[in-house]
Protein backbone atom coordinates (compact mmCIF):
# COMPACT_ATOMS: atom_id res chain seq x y z
CA UNK A 1 0.00 0.00 0.00
CA UNK A 2 3.06 2.27 -0.05
CA UNK A 3 2.43 5.28 -2.27
CA UNK A 4 6.00 4.91 -3.48
CA UNK A 5 5.06 1.74 -5.42
CA UNK A 6 2.70 2.31 -8.33
CA UNK A 7 2.60 0.34 -11.58
CA UNK A 8 1.44 3.39 -13.52
CA UNK A 9 4.40 5.40 -12.23
CA UNK A 10 2.01 8.36 -12.03
CA UNK A 11 2.94 10.64 -9.17
CA UNK A 12 -0.50 12.22 -9.15
CA UNK A 13 -2.03 8.77 -8.51
CA UNK A 14 0.50 8.15 -5.76
CA UNK A 15 -0.37 11.45 -4.14
CA UNK A 16 -4.12 10.72 -4.29
CA UNK A 17 -3.66 7.30 -2.66
CA UNK A 18 -1.50 8.80 0.04
CA UNK A 19 -4.01 11.57 0.79
CA UNK A 20 -6.99 9.19 0.81
CA UNK A 21 -5.38 6.85 3.34
CA UNK A 22 -4.25 9.72 5.54
CA UNK A 23 -7.58 11.58 5.55
CA UNK A 24 -10.11 8.70 5.61
CA UNK A 25 -8.15 5.76 7.01
CA UNK A 26 -9.78 3.59 4.32
CA UNK A 27 -8.42 1.77 1.29
CA UNK A 28 -9.45 3.83 -1.78
CA UNK A 29 -10.29 0.61 -3.70
CA UNK A 30 -12.18 -1.73 -1.30
CA UNK A 31 -13.04 0.89 1.35
CA UNK A 32 -11.74 -1.40 4.14
CA UNK A 33 -10.47 0.45 7.19
CA UNK A 34 -6.67 0.45 7.47
CA UNK A 35 -5.17 0.78 10.92
CA UNK A 36 -1.85 2.53 11.49
CA UNK A 37 -0.27 -0.86 12.24
CA UNK A 38 -1.33 -2.20 8.83
CA UNK A 39 0.30 0.59 6.84
CA UNK A 40 3.75 -0.73 5.87
CA UNK A 41 6.78 1.42 6.48
CA UNK A 42 8.06 3.07 3.33
CA UNK A 43 11.35 1.97 1.89
CA UNK A 44 13.71 4.99 1.94
CA UNK A 45 15.04 4.09 -1.50
CA UNK A 46 11.57 3.93 -3.00
CA UNK A 47 10.57 7.17 -1.27
CA UNK A 48 13.58 8.89 -2.85
CA UNK A 49 12.64 7.50 -6.26
CA UNK A 50 9.04 8.67 -5.85
CA UNK A 51 10.23 12.15 -4.87
CA UNK A 52 12.47 12.30 -7.92
CA UNK A 53 9.62 11.17 -10.17
CA UNK A 54 7.35 13.80 -8.65
CA UNK A 55 9.97 16.52 -9.21
CA UNK A 56 10.41 15.43 -12.82
CA UNK A 57 6.64 15.43 -13.34
CA UNK A 58 6.17 18.95 -11.98
CA UNK A 59 9.24 20.29 -13.79
CA UNK A 60 8.12 18.86 -17.12
CA UNK A 61 4.62 20.28 -16.66
CA UNK A 62 6.06 23.66 -15.66
CA UNK A 63 8.52 23.85 -18.57
CA UNK A 64 5.90 22.97 -21.17
CA UNK A 65 3.20 25.28 -19.83
CA UNK A 66 5.56 28.25 -19.41
CA UNK A 67 7.09 27.90 -22.85
CA UNK A 68 10.67 27.16 -21.83
CA UNK A 69 12.37 25.39 -24.71
CA UNK A 70 14.70 22.47 -24.21
CA UNK A 71 17.66 24.31 -25.72
CA UNK A 72 17.36 27.37 -23.44
CA UNK A 73 20.64 27.82 -21.55
CA UNK A 74 19.38 30.32 -18.94
CA UNK A 75 18.97 27.55 -16.36
CA UNK A 76 19.28 29.81 -13.30
CA UNK A 77 16.48 32.03 -14.66
CA UNK A 78 14.25 28.98 -15.22
CA UNK A 79 15.13 27.48 -11.82
CA UNK A 80 14.20 30.71 -10.03
CA UNK A 81 10.83 30.80 -11.77
CA UNK A 82 10.12 27.14 -10.91
CA UNK A 83 10.92 27.64 -7.22
CA UNK A 84 8.66 30.68 -7.18
CA UNK A 85 5.74 28.39 -8.03
CA UNK A 86 6.88 25.24 -6.20
CA UNK A 87 8.43 26.58 -3.01
CA UNK A 88 8.61 23.08 -1.49
CA UNK A 89 11.46 22.27 -3.90
CA UNK A 90 14.15 24.40 -2.31
CA UNK A 91 16.92 22.01 -3.40
CA UNK A 92 18.28 23.93 -6.38
CA UNK A 93 20.88 21.24 -7.00
CA UNK A 94 18.24 18.64 -7.89
CA UNK A 95 16.33 21.08 -10.09
CA UNK A 96 19.50 22.17 -11.89
CA UNK A 97 20.54 18.55 -12.38
CA UNK A 98 17.27 17.81 -14.17
CA UNK A 99 17.50 21.00 -16.28
CA UNK A 100 21.09 20.24 -17.30
CA UNK A 101 20.14 16.72 -18.34
CA UNK A 102 17.20 18.07 -20.32
CA UNK A 103 19.43 20.67 -22.02
CA UNK A 104 21.97 18.01 -23.00
CA UNK A 105 19.30 15.74 -24.50
CA UNK A 106 17.57 18.62 -26.29
CA UNK A 107 20.82 19.80 -27.87
CA UNK A 108 21.63 16.26 -28.98
CA UNK A 109 18.19 15.84 -30.56
CA UNK A 110 18.39 19.28 -32.20
CA UNK A 111 21.76 18.41 -33.74
CA UNK A 112 20.43 15.17 -35.23
CA UNK A 113 17.38 16.95 -36.66
CA UNK A 114 19.49 19.81 -37.99
CA UNK A 115 21.93 17.49 -39.77
CA UNK A 116 19.12 15.38 -41.23
CA UNK A 117 17.29 18.43 -42.55
CA UNK A 118 20.51 19.81 -44.04
CA UNK A 119 21.20 16.55 -45.88
CA UNK A 120 17.68 16.55 -47.31
CA UNK A 121 18.01 20.18 -48.40
CA UNK A 122 21.28 19.41 -50.19
CA UNK A 123 19.60 16.50 -52.00
CA UNK A 124 16.69 18.73 -53.07
CA UNK A 125 19.03 21.52 -54.14
CA UNK A 126 21.26 19.13 -56.11
CA UNK A 127 18.26 17.61 -57.88
CA UNK A 128 16.95 21.07 -58.76
CA UNK A 129 20.31 22.17 -60.16
CA UNK A 130 20.70 18.98 -62.22
CA UNK A 131 17.27 19.57 -63.72
CA UNK A 132 18.22 23.15 -64.57
CA UNK A 133 21.51 21.91 -66.06
CA UNK A 134 19.65 19.32 -68.16
CA UNK A 135 17.35 22.00 -69.57
CA UNK A 136 20.31 24.28 -70.29
CA UNK A 137 22.19 21.45 -72.01
CA UNK A 138 19.13 20.66 -74.09
CA UNK A 139 18.86 24.26 -75.26
CA UNK A 140 22.61 24.29 -75.92
CA UNK A 141 22.24 21.20 -78.13
CA UNK A 142 19.43 22.88 -80.07
CA UNK A 143 21.64 25.91 -80.63
CA UNK A 144 24.56 23.68 -81.72
CA UNK A 145 22.35 21.87 -84.24
CA UNK A 146 21.03 25.11 -85.71
CA UNK A 147 24.51 26.60 -85.88
CA UNK A 148 25.89 23.52 -87.69
CA UNK A 149 22.92 23.48 -90.05
CA UNK A 150 23.42 27.14 -90.89
CA UNK A 151 27.09 26.42 -91.63
CA UNK A 152 26.14 23.62 -94.06
CA UNK A 153 23.65 25.84 -95.83
CA UNK A 154 26.22 28.62 -96.18
CA UNK A 155 28.98 26.31 -97.56
CA UNK A 156 26.71 24.24 -99.76
CA UNK A 157 24.08 26.50 -101.21
CA UNK A 158 22.89 23.63 -103.40
CA UNK A 159 21.97 21.34 -100.51
CA UNK A 160 18.54 19.84 -101.08
CA UNK A 161 15.77 19.24 -98.51
CA UNK A 162 16.71 15.54 -98.09
CA UNK A 163 20.24 16.53 -97.01
CA UNK A 164 18.92 19.01 -94.45
CA UNK A 165 16.45 16.45 -93.06
CA UNK A 166 19.16 13.75 -92.83
CA UNK A 167 21.44 16.18 -90.95
CA UNK A 168 18.68 17.17 -88.50
CA UNK A 169 17.88 13.52 -87.77
CA UNK A 170 21.54 12.77 -87.10
CA UNK A 171 21.96 15.73 -84.76
CA UNK A 172 18.70 14.87 -83.07
CA UNK A 173 20.16 11.58 -81.93
CA UNK A 174 22.93 13.32 -79.95
CA UNK A 175 22.92 12.12 -76.36
CA UNK A 176 22.24 14.55 -73.50
CA UNK A 177 24.27 13.83 -70.40
CA UNK A 178 21.80 12.36 -67.86
CA UNK A 179 21.50 13.90 -64.42
CA UNK A 180 23.29 12.30 -61.49
CA UNK A 181 21.62 9.05 -60.53
CA UNK A 182 20.99 8.84 -56.78
CA UNK A 183 20.61 5.56 -55.01
CA UNK A 184 17.10 5.13 -53.75
CA UNK A 185 17.06 5.38 -49.97
CA UNK A 186 14.29 5.58 -47.39
CA UNK A 187 13.08 9.15 -46.80
CA UNK A 188 14.84 10.39 -43.68
CA UNK A 189 12.37 13.19 -42.92
CA UNK A 190 8.61 13.46 -42.58
CA UNK A 191 6.29 14.78 -45.25
CA UNK A 192 5.74 17.92 -43.18
CA UNK A 193 9.49 18.55 -42.97
CA UNK A 194 9.81 18.04 -46.72
CA UNK A 195 6.98 20.52 -47.28
CA UNK A 196 8.80 23.13 -45.18
CA UNK A 197 12.03 22.60 -47.11
CA UNK A 198 10.23 23.05 -50.42
CA UNK A 199 8.45 26.16 -49.13
CA UNK A 200 11.72 27.86 -48.20
CA UNK A 201 13.92 26.26 -50.87
CA UNK A 202 14.56 29.53 -52.71
CA UNK A 203 15.59 31.44 -49.57
CA UNK A 204 17.73 28.53 -48.41
CA UNK A 205 19.39 28.21 -51.81
CA UNK A 206 20.25 31.93 -51.89
CA UNK A 207 21.77 31.73 -48.42
CA UNK A 208 23.68 28.56 -49.33
CA UNK A 209 25.19 30.12 -52.46
CA UNK A 210 26.01 33.36 -50.65
CA UNK A 211 27.99 31.49 -48.02
CA UNK A 212 29.83 29.39 -50.60
CA UNK A 213 30.81 32.26 -52.89
CA UNK A 214 34.46 33.07 -52.31
CA UNK A 215 34.83 30.61 -49.44
CA UNK A 216 38.07 28.65 -49.40
CA UNK A 217 38.24 24.94 -48.65
CA UNK A 218 39.20 25.60 -45.04
CA UNK A 219 36.01 27.63 -44.54
CA UNK A 220 33.57 25.11 -46.00
CA UNK A 221 33.09 23.09 -42.83
CA UNK A 222 32.39 26.26 -40.81
CA UNK A 223 30.03 27.61 -43.47
CA UNK A 224 28.11 24.33 -43.66
CA UNK A 225 27.64 24.31 -39.89
CA UNK A 226 26.42 27.92 -39.95
CA UNK A 227 24.11 27.12 -42.84
CA UNK A 228 22.70 24.15 -40.90
CA UNK A 229 21.89 26.52 -38.03
CA UNK A 230 20.04 28.80 -40.45
CA UNK A 231 18.04 25.90 -41.86
CA UNK A 232 17.20 24.78 -38.33
CA UNK A 233 15.99 28.31 -37.49
CA UNK A 234 13.74 28.44 -40.54
CA UNK A 235 12.12 25.14 -39.60
CA UNK A 236 11.93 25.68 -35.83
CA UNK A 237 8.34 26.95 -35.52
CA UNK A 238 5.45 25.77 -37.67
CA UNK A 239 2.31 26.70 -35.71
CA UNK A 240 0.95 29.19 -33.18
CA UNK A 241 -1.73 28.50 -30.59
CA UNK A 242 -3.75 30.92 -28.47
CA UNK A 243 -3.59 29.80 -24.82
CA UNK A 244 -5.15 32.78 -22.99
CA UNK A 245 -7.13 35.93 -23.80
CA UNK A 246 -7.56 39.22 -21.96
CA UNK A 247 -9.86 42.16 -22.67
CA UNK A 248 -8.31 45.62 -22.58
CA UNK A 249 -11.78 47.10 -22.97
CA UNK A 250 -14.97 45.19 -22.23
CA UNK A 251 -17.37 47.44 -24.14
CA UNK A 252 -17.89 47.56 -27.91
CA UNK A 253 -15.91 50.76 -28.50
CA UNK A 254 -12.56 50.37 -30.23
CA UNK A 255 -9.73 50.52 -27.70
CA UNK A 256 -6.43 50.02 -29.46
CA UNK A 257 -3.77 48.29 -27.36
CA UNK A 258 -0.58 50.19 -28.11
CA UNK A 259 1.89 48.35 -25.87
CA UNK A 260 2.46 45.07 -24.02
CA UNK A 261 5.58 44.48 -21.93
CA UNK A 262 6.91 41.93 -19.42
CA UNK A 263 8.90 42.98 -16.37
CA UNK A 264 12.55 42.00 -16.07
CA UNK A 265 11.76 38.55 -14.58
CA UNK A 266 8.77 37.74 -16.79
CA UNK A 267 6.61 37.53 -13.67
CA UNK A 268 4.21 40.37 -14.49
CA UNK A 269 3.11 42.03 -17.72
CA UNK A 270 1.27 45.22 -18.54
CA UNK A 271 -1.29 45.90 -21.28
CA UNK A 272 -1.73 49.58 -22.18
CA UNK A 273 -3.49 51.61 -24.86
CA UNK A 274 -5.56 54.58 -25.93
CA UNK A 275 -8.16 54.02 -23.18
CA UNK A 276 -5.59 55.72 -20.86
CA UNK A 277 -5.25 52.61 -18.71
CA UNK A 278 -2.40 50.29 -17.81
CA UNK A 279 -3.63 46.84 -16.76
CA UNK A 280 -1.20 44.62 -14.84
CA UNK A 281 -1.37 40.81 -14.83
CA UNK A 282 0.40 38.03 -12.97
CA UNK A 283 1.65 35.76 -15.76
CA UNK A 284 1.51 32.52 -13.75
CA UNK A 285 -2.03 33.21 -12.53
CA UNK A 286 -3.16 33.77 -16.10
CA UNK A 287 -1.47 30.58 -17.28
CA UNK A 288 -2.97 28.50 -14.46
CA UNK A 289 -6.50 29.87 -14.96
CA UNK A 290 -6.68 31.40 -18.46
CA UNK A 291 -10.48 31.39 -18.47
CA UNK A 292 -10.53 33.93 -15.60
CA UNK A 293 -7.65 36.19 -16.65
CA UNK A 294 -8.22 39.36 -14.65
CA UNK A 295 -5.76 42.18 -13.91
CA UNK A 296 -4.25 42.41 -10.44
CA UNK A 297 -3.97 46.20 -10.74
CA UNK A 298 -5.24 48.97 -13.04
CA UNK A 299 -3.63 52.41 -13.29
CA UNK A 300 -5.30 55.34 -15.07
CA UNK A 301 -2.45 57.25 -16.74
CA UNK A 302 -4.65 60.23 -17.62
CA UNK A 303 -3.86 60.35 -21.35
CA UNK A 304 -3.77 58.03 -24.35
CA UNK A 305 -0.76 55.73 -23.93
CA UNK A 306 1.58 55.18 -26.88
CA UNK A 307 4.32 53.03 -25.33
CA UNK A 308 5.51 51.47 -22.05
CA UNK A 309 8.85 50.11 -20.84
CA UNK A 310 9.83 48.34 -17.62
CA UNK A 311 13.07 49.23 -15.88
CA UNK A 312 15.65 46.44 -16.40
CA UNK A 313 16.91 46.77 -12.80
CA UNK A 314 14.12 48.01 -10.50
CA UNK A 315 11.34 45.44 -10.91
CA UNK A 316 8.41 47.68 -9.97
CA UNK A 317 9.43 50.74 -12.03
CA UNK A 318 8.08 51.41 -15.51
CA UNK A 319 7.63 54.41 -17.79
CA UNK A 320 4.95 55.28 -20.33
CA UNK A 321 4.78 57.86 -23.10
CA UNK A 322 1.53 59.48 -24.19
CA UNK A 323 -0.21 61.38 -26.97
CA UNK A 324 0.40 64.70 -25.17
CA UNK A 325 4.18 64.27 -25.40
CA UNK A 326 4.59 63.46 -21.69
CA UNK A 327 6.63 60.75 -20.00
CA UNK A 328 5.40 59.25 -16.72
CA UNK A 329 7.56 57.09 -14.45
CA UNK A 330 5.52 54.82 -12.15
CA UNK A 331 6.01 52.62 -9.13
CA UNK A 332 3.70 49.81 -10.24
CA UNK A 333 3.78 48.07 -6.85
CA UNK A 334 1.85 50.92 -5.22
CA UNK A 335 0.30 52.42 -8.37
CA UNK A 336 1.92 55.83 -7.83
CA UNK A 337 3.52 58.18 -10.34
CA UNK A 338 7.12 58.89 -9.30
CA UNK A 339 8.04 61.61 -11.81
CA UNK A 340 6.66 63.29 -14.92
CA UNK A 341 8.54 64.90 -17.81
CA UNK A 342 6.91 67.51 -20.08
CA UNK A 343 9.38 68.68 -22.69
CA UNK A 344 8.17 67.13 -25.95
CA UNK A 345 5.89 69.51 -27.82
CA UNK A 346 3.94 66.88 -29.74
CA UNK A 347 2.89 63.27 -29.42
CA UNK A 348 5.62 61.00 -28.04
CA UNK A 349 5.60 57.61 -29.75
CA UNK A 350 8.36 55.68 -28.05
CA UNK A 351 10.31 55.46 -24.78
CA UNK A 352 12.93 52.99 -23.59
CA UNK A 353 15.23 52.45 -20.61
CA UNK A 354 18.95 51.91 -21.12
CA UNK A 355 19.92 48.32 -20.30
CA UNK A 356 23.27 49.27 -18.73
CA UNK A 357 22.58 52.63 -17.08
CA UNK A 358 19.21 51.86 -15.50
CA UNK A 359 18.49 55.53 -14.71
CA UNK A 360 18.71 56.62 -18.36
CA UNK A 361 15.84 56.74 -20.86
CA UNK A 362 15.41 57.82 -24.48
CA UNK A 363 12.21 59.05 -26.13
CA UNK A 364 11.15 59.96 -29.68
CA UNK A 365 8.39 62.32 -30.75
CA UNK A 366 6.50 63.95 -33.60
CA UNK A 367 8.26 67.19 -32.58
CA UNK A 368 11.33 65.80 -34.44
CA UNK A 369 13.34 65.38 -31.25
CA UNK A 370 14.99 62.43 -29.55
CA UNK A 371 15.52 63.24 -25.89
CA UNK A 372 17.70 61.58 -23.27
CA UNK A 373 16.62 61.56 -19.64
CA UNK A 374 17.84 60.60 -16.19
CA UNK A 375 14.96 59.68 -13.90
CA UNK A 376 16.91 61.33 -11.08
CA UNK A 377 16.98 64.71 -12.92
CA UNK A 378 14.18 67.20 -13.42
CA UNK A 379 14.96 67.87 -17.09
CA UNK A 380 16.33 66.06 -20.14
CA UNK A 381 20.09 65.59 -20.24
CA UNK A 382 20.45 65.52 -24.02
CA UNK A 383 18.56 66.15 -27.25
CA UNK A 384 18.95 65.15 -30.90
CA UNK A 385 17.44 67.40 -33.54
CA UNK A 386 16.35 64.62 -35.89
CA UNK A 387 14.68 66.96 -38.40
CA UNK A 388 12.11 64.20 -39.03
CA UNK A 389 9.23 62.84 -37.00
CA UNK A 390 10.61 60.09 -34.76
CA UNK A 391 8.50 56.93 -34.48
CA UNK A 392 10.74 54.58 -32.45
CA UNK A 393 13.91 54.46 -30.32
CA UNK A 394 15.97 51.57 -28.95
CA UNK A 395 19.19 51.15 -26.94
CA UNK A 396 21.83 48.53 -27.65
CA UNK A 397 21.26 45.73 -25.08
CA UNK A 398 24.97 45.46 -24.16
CA UNK A 399 26.52 48.78 -25.21
CA UNK A 400 25.50 51.71 -23.06
CA UNK A 401 26.14 54.48 -25.59
CA UNK A 402 24.58 53.03 -28.76
CA UNK A 403 21.11 54.24 -29.73
CA UNK A 404 19.07 53.73 -32.90
CA UNK A 405 15.85 55.41 -33.98
CA UNK A 406 13.54 55.34 -36.99
CA UNK A 407 11.83 58.26 -38.66
CA UNK A 408 9.23 59.39 -41.14
CA UNK A 409 11.95 59.94 -43.78
CA UNK A 410 12.26 56.13 -44.25
CA UNK A 411 15.68 55.98 -42.56
CA UNK A 412 17.23 54.31 -39.50
CA UNK A 413 19.73 56.46 -37.57
CA UNK A 414 22.57 55.04 -35.45
CA UNK A 415 24.01 57.32 -32.75
CA UNK A 416 26.70 57.28 -30.10
CA UNK A 417 25.00 59.32 -27.38
CA UNK A 418 28.37 60.74 -26.31
CA UNK A 419 28.25 62.74 -29.56
CA UNK A 420 24.75 63.93 -30.39
CA UNK A 421 25.83 66.31 -33.17
CA UNK A 422 25.65 63.72 -35.95
CA UNK A 423 24.76 60.06 -36.51
CA UNK A 424 27.45 57.42 -36.81
CA UNK A 425 25.48 55.81 -39.59
CA UNK A 426 22.26 56.20 -41.56
CA UNK A 427 20.60 53.05 -42.91
CA UNK A 428 18.52 53.49 -46.06
CA UNK A 429 16.29 51.04 -47.91
CA UNK A 430 12.75 51.39 -46.61
CA UNK A 431 10.27 53.11 -48.93
CA UNK A 432 8.04 54.59 -46.20
CA UNK A 433 8.21 55.60 -42.53
CA UNK A 434 10.11 53.36 -40.10
CA UNK A 435 7.58 52.54 -37.37
CA UNK A 436 9.65 50.16 -35.18
CA UNK A 437 13.31 49.44 -34.55
CA UNK A 438 14.67 46.71 -32.23
CA UNK A 439 18.14 45.43 -31.43
CA UNK A 440 18.35 41.67 -31.99
CA UNK A 441 21.83 41.47 -30.48
CA UNK A 442 24.71 43.91 -30.11
CA UNK A 443 25.38 44.07 -33.88
CA UNK A 444 22.01 43.47 -35.55
CA UNK A 445 18.77 45.44 -35.61
CA UNK A 446 15.41 44.75 -37.21
CA UNK A 447 13.20 47.56 -38.50
CA UNK A 448 9.55 47.61 -39.54
CA UNK A 449 8.03 50.08 -41.97
CA UNK A 450 4.68 51.02 -43.43
CA UNK A 451 6.09 49.80 -46.75
CA UNK A 452 5.01 46.31 -45.54
CA UNK A 453 8.56 45.05 -45.06
CA UNK A 454 10.90 44.13 -42.23
CA UNK A 455 14.63 44.61 -42.70
CA UNK A 456 17.46 43.05 -40.72
CA UNK A 457 20.63 45.16 -40.60
CA UNK A 458 24.20 44.46 -39.53
CA UNK A 459 25.20 47.87 -38.21
CA UNK A 460 28.88 46.90 -38.07
CA UNK A 461 29.08 45.54 -41.63
CA UNK A 462 30.01 47.58 -44.69
CA UNK A 463 26.92 46.19 -46.40
CA UNK A 464 24.37 46.74 -43.64
CA UNK A 465 21.18 45.33 -45.15
CA UNK A 466 20.98 41.56 -44.62
CA UNK A 467 17.41 40.35 -45.18
CA UNK A 468 14.23 41.98 -46.51
CA UNK A 469 11.08 40.20 -45.29
CA UNK A 470 7.65 40.36 -46.90
CA UNK A 471 4.33 38.64 -46.29
CA UNK A 472 2.39 40.83 -43.85
CA UNK A 473 0.42 43.98 -44.71
CA UNK A 474 1.38 47.29 -43.08
CA UNK A 475 0.57 50.53 -44.89
CA UNK A 476 -0.59 53.01 -42.24
CA UNK A 477 -0.76 51.65 -38.66
CA UNK A 478 1.60 50.71 -35.87
CA UNK A 479 1.23 46.91 -35.94
CA UNK A 480 3.81 45.82 -33.34
CA UNK A 481 7.25 44.21 -33.54
CA UNK A 482 9.15 41.87 -31.21
CA UNK A 483 12.16 39.57 -31.42
CA UNK A 484 14.03 37.00 -29.35
CA UNK A 485 17.24 37.57 -31.31
CA UNK A 486 16.67 34.76 -33.81
CA UNK A 487 12.99 34.97 -34.71
CA UNK A 488 10.80 38.01 -35.27
CA UNK A 489 7.06 38.52 -34.85
CA UNK A 490 5.19 41.41 -36.41
CA UNK A 491 1.56 42.35 -36.81
CA UNK A 492 -0.46 42.87 -39.95
CA UNK A 493 -3.39 45.02 -41.01
CA UNK A 494 -5.10 41.73 -41.91
CA UNK A 495 -5.46 41.11 -38.13
CA UNK A 496 -2.73 38.45 -38.16
CA UNK A 497 0.57 37.84 -36.39
CA UNK A 498 3.43 36.74 -38.64
CA UNK A 499 6.58 34.93 -37.52
CA UNK A 500 9.82 35.31 -39.47
CA UNK A 501 13.30 33.88 -39.12
CA UNK A 502 16.08 36.46 -39.42
CA UNK A 503 17.58 34.84 -42.55
CA UNK A 504 14.33 34.03 -44.36
CA UNK A 505 12.47 36.45 -46.63
CA UNK A 506 9.02 34.91 -46.14
CA UNK A 507 7.07 34.14 -42.94
CA UNK A 508 7.41 30.70 -41.38
CA UNK A 509 4.00 30.67 -39.63
CA UNK A 510 1.16 32.99 -38.67
CA UNK A 511 -1.81 33.38 -36.31
CA UNK A 512 -5.17 34.91 -37.29
CA UNK A 513 -7.02 37.01 -34.68
CA UNK A 514 -10.13 36.89 -36.87
CA UNK A 515 -10.83 33.29 -35.88
CA UNK A 516 -11.49 34.42 -32.31
CA UNK A 517 -13.38 37.49 -33.54
CA UNK A 518 -15.76 35.29 -35.55
CA UNK A 519 -16.45 33.06 -32.56
CA UNK A 520 -17.10 36.10 -30.38
CA UNK A 521 -19.35 37.64 -33.00
CA UNK A 522 -21.54 34.53 -32.95
CA UNK A 523 -21.77 34.79 -29.16
CA UNK A 524 -22.70 38.47 -29.29
CA UNK A 525 -25.30 37.93 -32.00
CA UNK A 526 -26.90 35.17 -29.93
CA UNK A 527 -26.83 37.58 -27.00
CA UNK A 528 -28.56 40.27 -29.12
CA UNK A 529 -25.58 42.64 -28.94
CA UNK A 530 -24.89 44.66 -32.05
CA UNK A 531 -21.36 44.39 -33.43
CA UNK A 532 -20.37 47.17 -35.85
CA UNK A 533 -19.41 45.47 -39.13
CA UNK A 534 -16.83 48.11 -40.02
CA UNK A 535 -15.01 47.47 -36.72
CA UNK A 536 -14.37 43.82 -37.56
CA UNK A 537 -13.29 44.63 -41.13
CA UNK A 538 -10.70 47.20 -40.06
CA UNK A 539 -9.10 45.41 -37.12
CA UNK A 540 -5.33 45.10 -37.08
CA UNK A 541 -2.67 43.75 -34.75
CA UNK A 542 -1.31 46.69 -32.76
CA UNK A 543 1.21 45.45 -30.16
CA UNK A 544 3.59 42.54 -29.60
CA UNK A 545 6.03 41.35 -26.96
CA UNK A 546 8.25 38.26 -26.73
CA UNK A 547 8.67 36.75 -23.26
CA UNK A 548 12.39 36.19 -22.87
CA UNK A 549 13.85 32.68 -22.76
CA UNK A 550 10.58 31.16 -23.99
CA UNK A 551 8.36 30.49 -27.00
CA UNK A 552 5.62 32.71 -25.52
CA UNK A 553 4.49 35.80 -27.44
CA UNK A 554 1.98 38.41 -26.27
CA UNK A 555 -0.13 39.97 -29.03
CA UNK A 556 -2.95 42.51 -29.00
CA UNK A 557 -5.08 44.22 -31.59
CA UNK A 558 -7.05 47.37 -32.32
CA UNK A 559 -10.27 46.04 -30.77
CA UNK A 560 -8.67 45.57 -27.35
CA UNK A 561 -8.03 41.83 -27.48
CA UNK A 562 -4.78 40.61 -25.90
CA UNK A 563 -3.68 37.02 -26.49
CA UNK A 564 -0.95 34.89 -24.98
CA UNK A 565 0.35 32.88 -27.92
CA UNK A 566 2.70 29.91 -27.89
CA UNK A 567 4.86 28.99 -30.87
CA UNK A 568 5.18 25.27 -31.46
CA UNK A 569 7.81 23.24 -33.31
CA UNK A 570 7.42 20.85 -36.18
CA UNK A 571 5.23 17.86 -35.35
CA UNK A 572 3.07 19.56 -32.71
CA UNK A 573 -0.58 18.59 -33.08
CA UNK A 574 -2.86 21.51 -32.31
CA UNK A 575 -5.62 20.00 -30.21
Amino acid sequence: MSPSICESNDVTVETCIEKTIRLTGNCPTCRRHISKEEIPLECPGMKKLADENKLEFYLTKFLNSRGYEGTSEKLNFICTHFKRLYSEYDNSEKVMEFLEKRLFEAKKEATVTKNTMTKEFLKLYRRKKYEEARELLEMSNYASKDLALLTILETDSGADQDTVTEFSDTMGNAQIVPPFQEKESPQAISGEQLCILNKHLESLADEYVRRKDGAGCEMRRIDLNEFSNILSGMCKYTSIKNIATMEYSRDLSASVVSAIEFDKDGEYFVVAGIANKMKFYDFDRVMDKPETANPIKVIDAGFKISNVCWNPYAKQILVNSDYQGNLHVWDAAVGRRVVQFKEHEKRCWSVQFNNIDHTMMASGSDDMKVKLWKITDAHSCGSIDAKVQVCCVHFNPVKEYELVFGGSDHCVYCYDIRNLSQPRRVLTGHKKAVSYIKFMDENHVVSASTDSTLRVWDIKSEVAEQTVMKGHVNEKNFVGLATNGEHIVCGSETNEVYTYYKKCRQPICNYDFSIDSLNEMKTRVLGFSKVPAEQNQSEFVSALCWKKESNIVMAANSSGKAHILQLYPLGFKNS
